[in-house]
């Protein structure tokens, strides 16, 4: 794995690098949030907040050319889920399938009859989203060349690698994009060139973690809640909408909760997340809600259509 790591090059953040978009460019002041040790890579990050837009930035980021050994050096987690076929299993499928439902009635409940889940991780919603539309077909997108568990011979979703998706034109009805806009240089021009795979009436459902959230402020230097260096961009109440904009897509936006107590306490004991912690993180729930209702939810997220 070191050897991997080793082969990652790091750049100085000097600026901003949504403003070319979002705000007409110029060298932005970033002032620091935070500093981080990362136990993965061994090596400290700071998390620089940009004066003009409120965006938080990972520095030293990991190169674009280079970004792919970051992931082949360390195990793989989107394939992870120590609760798989297990009572939390079963309610995380039920949460999972209601916010396709609420996405859908959000963007104006058009037809589905094709679902791009970009970015599968471990395949549960592309799993829910073909739950809640039977009918459909579903493409499940991520860099692994195997399918996660959940989508192995699986009737109706079809995996593909990020190499075979470029080469299709294909558009979708709905597109669900969770966890990933943070973890791309370019999320305005990726944005953008999903918005031309939507169909004339499809909407996209997109999350991302919220870093003036009561995870992160509490929690996040303990538990690496803003995941650098993997997060190259954590995103707030005001720069998520600007990037959406700049990137051509409008709609609604707003805040969701995310189980999390679980995961925190697993973190803070150094230990690998299993059920035991599930559990526990279930009894710990309402101290995360009433920390949320003080200082704001974790995930950002939002329904929208081209504009």
């Amino acid at each position: 794995m070191s050897s991997a790591l080793d082969k990652v090059e790091y750049l100085a953040r000097e600026k901003c690098p949504l403003h070319d978009d979002c705000a007409g460019g110029g060298q932005e002041r970033l002032r620091l949030h935070t500093s981080i040790d990362d136990k993965v890579t061994r090596r400290s990050f700071r998390i620089m907040r940009c004066a003009t837009c409120g965006t938080g930035l990972t520095d030293p980021y990991p190169s674009e050319s280079t970004v792919k050994w970051l992931y082949l050096g360390r195990d793989s987690v989107s394939n992870f889920d120590p609760i798989r076929g297990t009572i939390m299993d079963w309610l995380k499928g039920i949460f999972a399938r209601r916010d396709i439902r609420h996405a859908h009635v959000l963007g104006g409940s058009p037809e589905v009859a094709s679902i791009l889940d970009f970015g599968a991780g471990s395949g549960r919603f592309s799993l829910a989203a073909k739950q809640v539309f039977p009918t459909s077909g579903v493409d499940a997108v991520d860099f692994d060349e195997e399918p996660p568990p959940y989508l192995r011979n699986m009737p109706g979703i079809r995996y593909l690698t990020m190499e075979s998706y470029l080469k299709e034109t294909k558009k979708y009805d709905l597109i669900v994009l969770r966890g990933v806009l943070e973890h791309v240089h370019d999320p305005i021009g990726m944005l953008r060139l999903l918005g031309q795979r939507l169909t004339p009436s499809g909407i996209v459902y997109l999350e991302v973690p919220n870093i003036d959230s009561a995870y992160i402020r509490y929690c996040g230097r303990n538990c690496n809640a803003y995941g650098v260096p993997y997060h190259l961009f954590n995103f707030d109440p005001a720069s998520f909408p600007a990037v959406l904009r700049a990137s051509g897509l409008t709609g609604k936006i707003f805040f969701k909760g995310l189980p999390l107590a679980g995961c925190v306490l697993a973190n803070t004991l150094g230990q690998k997340r299993n059920l035991a912690h599930q559990f526990a993180g279930i009894v710990l729930h309402p101290l995360q809600l009433l920390l949320e209702w003080r200082s704001g939810r974790y995930v950002l997220a939002a329904v929208c259509k081209r504009a």
